[in-house]
């Protein structure tokens, strides 16, 4: 396990790169908010996630195209892993507004910008900006 610890660095930096290209090929995109890094703070970019209203339909689009896509934490608080809690809805609300609006793309280290741009594509053409 302790070999991989070596290919950190790499994978980081290849991650950045995906994360560039996306944030390049999907900028200004309607109903699209991309979020935003820290100039000072380096991002190792483990998920890429963005907001937009339409992630469920979104996502069910992304998936007809063969590209899998996440979204963490649909109900926020009321997980299984919370459930002995007890948590009422709307004891969170920023938490339950923000839930269903994130999205993750696929994301890992070597993606391949041919695969970067299909994903945008789909997006754009979904979301109805063809720029």
């Amino acid at each position: 396990m302790r070999v991989k610890l070596n290919y950190l660095p790499q994978w980081f930096l290849q991650r950045q790169n995906v994360a560039q290209l996306y944030n390049q090929q999907l900028a200004g995109i309607p109903d699209l908010l991309l979020l935003v890094t820290d100039p000072s703070a380096t991002h190792v970019y483990h998920l890429y996630v963005f907001r937009t209203t339409q992630g469920a339909s979104l996502q069910q689009h992304l998936t007809e195209q063969g590209m899998s896509t996440l979204i963490y934490y649909t109900i926020p608080p009321q997980q299984q892993t919370y459930a002995h809690l007890a948590i009422l809805l709307g004891t969170y609300p920023l938490a339950e507004e923000l839930a269903p609006t994130c999205l993750s793309l696929p994301m890992w280290p070597g993606m391949t910008q041919e695969r970067i741009l299909a994903v945008a594509t789909a997006i754009r053409s979904f979301l109805g900006d063809r720029g």
